[in-house]
């Protein structure tokens, strides 16, 4: 557990989810360049295919090229980005607490309260009886 109360998971298990990631991350690439073959031939738009040409493979390694450089510039500032947000959610979790705390304890106040209001209007009730029956 870290301070925050959260389990964390353990580092050995991080490093293999990543690891795992990635690995899921170039199959999905491989297996997109393997079937856009199939994506360029279905549709011919009226003329005759011409199969997978050497512009189509310069094509899928230039995007491969920019989704990886993207993926390792954005990782840190992403991971960044979402870790400051947790922070400052759980800081806001621990404001409404303290808040909720404070109004629970108004709550108890105010019943404590309305309680003494309720005993003492009994009593000035019961004492204007009393005078009443003494008037009579």
């Amino acid at each position: 557990m870290d301070r925050s109360g959260i389990k964390s998971p353990a580092i050995g298990c991080k490093h293999s989810l990543i690891k795992s990631r990635t690995f899921m991350a170039v199959v999905i690439m491989l297996l997109l360049f393997l079937f856009s073959g199939f994506a360029a031939a279905s549709g011919d738009g009226g003329q005759e295919s011409k199969g997978w040409v050497a512009t189509d493979t310069y094509k899928v390694m230039n995007f491969s090229v920019l989704a990886i450089g993207l993926f390792l510039l954005l990782r840190k500032p992403v991971s960044q980005a979402l870790n400051s947000r947790i922070k400052g959610i759980k800081e806001q979790l621990s404001e409404l607490e303290e808040k909720k705390e404070a109004a629970e304890k108004k709550l108890a106040e105010y019943n404590e309260r309305f309680l003494k209001l309720d005993k003492e209007a009994e009593q000035i009730v019961s004492e204007y009886i009393k005078q009443e029956r003494g008037r009579r």
